[in-house]
């Protein structure tokens, strides 16, 4: 690990690094400007490109690159090591594990970038999905920035894309996106708007698929299955989106759906996240806790978000965590909410 580390300090400048999140000016021999981890008017936040070091004499944080990095997203020294080497295109293990698990979780990683790609390209040549999110006034700016994407009504053409790209079928079978059977293989997901799920590190691992059609006994949400890179129970939808706004707000904005994800940010509440597709989790609120120890729950105002809310207080409570409730109007749901009403609207809301 020494080595690697040593590599991606070669690699990677600090100045550059920080400068992709910070207006710096120069100062002397070094660079300043307004600190990224607290609230500040004057500059406190130095630079220092012959030292290859930050620090801030204001909050009185400081180090390396990798120092940066775990303060600004929130990341443990392992996930800042993977970040900043895949950053600086360097090959590591960034896992423990014997080296068929770490082959594997490559080839997935790579699997899910691929697929991401697949249906990215066929969201932009689908009038239906295209249609969907105008319906729901969801901006295509939104769109791009989740990465929202289409699944063809099709058995077979995201395993055949894949093929065509030479992954091996046992990992395309690990991945959970092709289902095999006795009377052949079909894609896990058809005819679907796709709204991928990212990990903290911003990696493609899973997705959530929305029915467009009206199919018949078809659920109307469905997800990836669990795999040896994703567990449904420790992600958050749209949390490697909203962990710097979390951290700068004070809590997270926990709703029910990808839409409601979606819709919040359109409006400029960035620190929305939600479970995927199932009740909040002990595991989501460990990850949701290393932004900020706050929450509120903004569940739909129907009996089902009433019970979703009881049970994740007492989940809150468990973990130590200070939380708060606002509650949606009968019928409605922040989606919907903020269509209806509007930003101020929800702000009051909000404030009540």
């Amino acid at each position: 690990m020494n080595s690697a580390v040593d590599d991606i300090k070669a690699r990677i400048d600090i100045l550059d690094l920080i400068a992709e999140h910070v207006d710096l000016k120069r100062a002397g021999q070094n660079y300043k400007g307004l600190c990224p981890f607290h609230s500040e008017k004057t500059p406190s936040f130095m630079v220092s490109p012959s030292k290859q070091i930050f620090h801030c004499f204001g909050c009185n944080k400081g180090g390396d690159i990798f120092a940066f990095v775990m303060n600004y997203e929130n990341l443990t020294f392992q996930e800042a090591v993977s970040y900043l080497a895949q950053k600086a295109g360097i090959n590591i293990d960034g896992f423990k594990g014997d080296s068929k698990i770490k082959g594997l979780k490559e080839g997935l990683f790579a699997i899910q970038r691929e697929a991401l790609l697949f249906f990215c390209n066929n969201f932009k040549n689908s009038k239906n999905a295209s249609a969907y999110i105008k319906e729901r006034g969801l901006k295509n700016e939104i769109a791009e920035e989740f990465s929202i994407g289409y699944a063809k009504n099709e058995k077979d053409s995201l395993f055949n894309h894949l093929k065509a790209q030479g992954f091996p079928v046992e990992q395309i079978k690990a991945s959970g996106l092709v289902n095999f059977g006795e009377n052949g293989n079909y894609d896990f997901f058809r005819d679907r708007l796709m709204f991928p799920i990212f990990d903290l590190q911003g990696r493609a691992v899973a997705f959530g698929g929305r029915i467009l059609s009206a199919a018949k006994n078809a659920p109307k949400y469905i997800n990836s299955p669990d795999s040896v890179i994703f567990r449904k129970g420790e992600l958050s939808y749209g949390l490697n989106l909203a962990k710097n706004a979390v951290t700068r707000k004070g809590y997270s904005m926990i709703v029910e759906g990808y839409l409601d994800v979606m819709m919040c940010r359109q409006y400029g509440f960035m620190n929305a996240v939600a479970p995927l597709g199932t009740a909040l989790t002990p595991g989501q609120l460990k990850k949701l806790k290393r932004f900020s120890n706050k929450v509120l729950l903004t569940f739909d105002g129907d009996a089902a978000g009433v019970s979703a809310t009881k049970r994740s207080i007492e989940l809150c409570y468990a973990e130590s965590m200070i939380v708060k409730v606002l509650p949606m109007p009968a019928g409605d749901d922040p989606d919907t909410f903020l269509r209806k009403h509007g930003e101020d609207h929800f702000k009051r809301h909000l404030g009540r």
